[in-house]
């Protein structure tokens, strides 16, 4: 075995194999530099066997170390990739766990950031993540199987459901769906979600790096999924009602976070409609818009250089600009250049007669409330510029009409099994319970399954 070890790790700068002679018997070990523990090795292995000077089998002297006796060496060579060490000494051979414990520390997470309630977020450690849930759901019925996928990272997934809430057999649909793909490298679970859910711009996996946030869709009947490297823990199944809660919601007052949902449904409405709406009632309804914005925008029409559908057409295209060069460049200075770039640029194409103001107030309360609602954003987007051409070229119709679209299209949308629409399509009463509004036995006590 130790021949094809060698050569299997030939030209591995990182591969650190060493060789002791006790009387008779040669001791053979090698492990990966940063990926094992050298400290711990050379005081928990080496020292323990050259004591007893190879006397004894390696798993009586090393009785305090997990360890394990590999079948192959296809089995070995994975054990010393994931951080292991492989020690051979006469016709025996064992892997012994010391994985080099270097992790990032459990911190507040950057994305999912609420006022009021726990601070705790995943790392990219699926180990730590597993812990987190666990230590929030202190019962046997939490189950994880492990899957690994990817021939050549070898990247562990956890699937994780609570037996009795998860709905029956969805757990091993996943673990089935996980098992049939066939993928290279996996690093992320945006991976995962990308090869499951194919490529529909609507989302089927709920994505969060709170743990609390995890564990209660847990409760509520979801199985998570971690991947190791990633510290977003997927969710499924997805519905659209979840967009619209958040964490906040279930440590406020009902009253209070009925109002927040409100306006978190509205301003979900906004962002996708108010362009498409202003561009119709100008070019086919000009009676509806307030008579001083009417008159306003006649007079700037005239001397502007292109129509008002254009305008707001280039008016987004370059909000998206900025949004991405915001998000690209270093953390402080893109911020900086996301909001001063805005304000320069709409401030100045305005003096400069290029844009009209009415038309910069709408395009800016369109993107601005785009980000309420993250897990539509980017779908939102493109789905932005087809309702601006319709209503443009069809008016208020045209944008009822796509908007019917869209909603069919949701409506027969399923997410593993369930209807994507559900508590509206189909319609349930108890599911409407915590939809937009939040009753005090559905917010507080959480027993309902999805």
């Amino acid at each position: 075995m130790r021949e094809e070890i060698e050569k299997r790790f030939e030209n591995c700068s990182d591969f650190i194999s060493r060789e002791i002679i006790l009387g008779k018997k040669r001791l053979f070990i090698c492990f990966l530099r940063g990926m094992a523990d050298r400290g711990y090795i050379s005081r928990e292995m080496i020292s323990p066997i050259t004591e007893n000077d190879g006397k004894g089998s390696l798993k009586e002297i090393l009785s305090s170390v997990t360890a394990t006796e590999p079948k192959d060496a296809n089995e070995a060579v994975a054990a010393v990739l994931d951080g292991q060490a492989l020690i051979i000494c006469g016709n025996e051979s064992i892997v012994a766990n010391a994985a080099a414990t270097v992790k990032r520390s459990v911190t507040e997470p950057d994305t999912d950031i609420t006022v009021r309630g726990p601070k705790v977020g995943f790392t990219e450690d699926w180990e730590i993540n597993l812990a987190l849930i666990r230590r929030c759901v202190k019962s046997e019925n939490l189950k994880s199987v492990p899957v690994i996928m990817g021939d050549v990272t070898s990247t562990r997934v956890a699937v994780v459901w609570i037996e009795g809430r998860a709905e029956k057999g969805m757990p091993e649909r996943i673990i089935k769906d996980l098992k049939e793909q066939r993928i290279t490298g996996l690093t992320d679970s945006g991976n995962l979600e990308t090869l499951l859910t194919g490529n529909g711009m609507i989302p089927t996996f709920g994505s969060s790096e709170k743990a609390d946030k995890v564990v209660s869709k847990i409760i509520a009947g979801r199985v998570a999924i971690i991947c190791d490297g990633s510290p977003f823990v997927l969710t499924a199944p997805y519905v659209f009602a979840e967009a619209l809660q958040a964490s906040d919601d279930y440590y406020r007052s009902p009253a209070y976070a009925t109002f927040i949902r409100s306006l978190r449904f509205s301003a979900m409405l906004v962002s996708l409609f108010l362009p498409a709406l202003f561009c119709a009632a100008w070019y086919h309804a000009p009676q509806l818009l307030p008579e001083a914005i009417r008159i306003s925008l006649e007079e700037y029409a005239a001397k502007l250089p292109m129509p008002v559908w254009a305008e707001v057409f280039a008016a987004l295209t370059v909000f998206e600009l900025l949004r991405e060069v915001g998000v690209r460049m270093p953390q402080r200075l893109g911020d900086a250049v996301g909001i001063v770039g805005s304000l320069i640029l709409g401030e100045a194409a305005v003096s400069a007669g290029l844009i009209a103001p009415t038309t910069v107030m709408v395009v800016a309360l369109s993107e601005v409330t785009a980000f309420i609602v993250p897990v539509y954003m980017y779908s939102s987007v493109i789905a932005r510029y087809i309702l601006l051409a319709a209503g443009w070229l069809a008016g208020f119709p045209g944008v009822f009409a796509f908007a019917s679209l869209i909603f069919c299209l949701l409506c027969s949308k399923e997410s593993f099994g369930k209807p994507y629409m559900t508590p509206l399509a189909p319609l349930s009463r108890e599911g409407l319970q915590d939809f937009i509004t939040a009753f005090p036995g559905k917010t507080v006590f959480r027993r309902e399954k999805l």
